[in-house]
């Protein structure tokens, strides 16, 4: 009676061994699933730079190798709001090569279409007939442009003047060639300016005061762009603008207490080197 009860208890464990085992037939379970395909990220960011790559690579992955080479075409979606002239790619599609389990192309940002705002670019993937793609079949790429504030600003520059309150468009009045001295203090970007407005008194006034009035001051790039200048007259009240570091253009607006209107200087210098 023993020996039943061990003969069956035996009979009984071998069962439960081979009854967990997956029916593979001649292939193994890996080869009988199907091919999952999709981009490697759901998001990524270009930053477009004048002088930089302005590149990203894009990769797909598989879910397992194939004999066969494998190719995926990649197209942008309707919901980008950048344009096709806004990046190029190496190839409309990506190969997976045989034997191997990603493939990758590169995309490359214009730099001049490029905004600082930022534009999205949405690809979608397609796979081809028994492939399925999976959870990440889009990918979203925010193409950004990026310009490293300098160092240093130049010291010669050309200005063109403007009274956007007085009707004068930046040009209309006369242009001028301010100098710009780094200060001693090391405070960033700031330079003393010898003439921020050039003949600005004369050329809105009719009685003759060339050469009179100069707004000088100390003018600062910050870390964000943004431009201070402060003046050193009493008169000379200051003003905001901005730096693109793209172009080495700077953009302000100066107020002033010298005349009884409080009406404001529009300036725009470029760099003359």
């Amino acid at each position: 009676m023993k020996n039943l009860f061990y003969t069956i208890l035996s009979a009984l464990f071998i069962f439960s061994i081979t009854s967990c085992e997956p029916d593979t037939g001649d292939e193994s379970y890996m080869d009988n699933r199907e091919t999952i395909a999709g981009f490697t990220a759901s998001s990524a960011t270009i930053f477009a730079t004048a002088e930089g790559t302005n590149s990203y690579k894009l990769s797909i992955a598989i879910s397992k190798q194939s004999t066969t080479d494998m190719n995926f075409d990649v197209s942008m979606s309707d919901s980008s709001t950048a344009a096709a002239d806004d990046y190029s790619m190496s190839a409309s599609s990506v190969t997976v090569k045989a034997g191997e389990l990603s493939g990758s192309l590169d995309i490359v940002a214009d730099f001049d279409n490029a905004s600082f705002d930022g534009k999205t670019l949405v690809l979608e993937l397609t796979a081809s007939a028994g492939v399925f793609v999976g959870s990440v079949g889009t990918i979203s790429i925010d193409i950004i442009k990026s310009c490293p504030i300098p160092d240093s600003l130049p010291s010669s520059w050309t200005a063109e003047l403007g009274t956007e309150d007085l009707g004068a468009a930046v040009g209309d009045l006369a242009s001028f060639t301010p100098t710009f001295t780094e200060t001693p203090a090391d405070d960033g970007l700031s330079y003393s300016v010898d003439n921020a407005w050039g003949e600005f008194v004369d050329e809105v006034t009719s009685a003759d005061y060339s050469g009179q009035f100069p707004y000088s001051g100390v003018l600062t790039v910050n870390s964000d762009g943004t431009v201070d200048f402060v003046g050193d007259a009493s008169w000379a009240t200051g003003g905001t603008g901005i730096y693109d570091a793209c172009t080495g253009v700077i953009t302000l607006k100066l107020s002033q207490a010298l005349f009884s209107s409080s009406f404001t200087a529009d300036v725009v210098y470029t760099p003359a080197n």
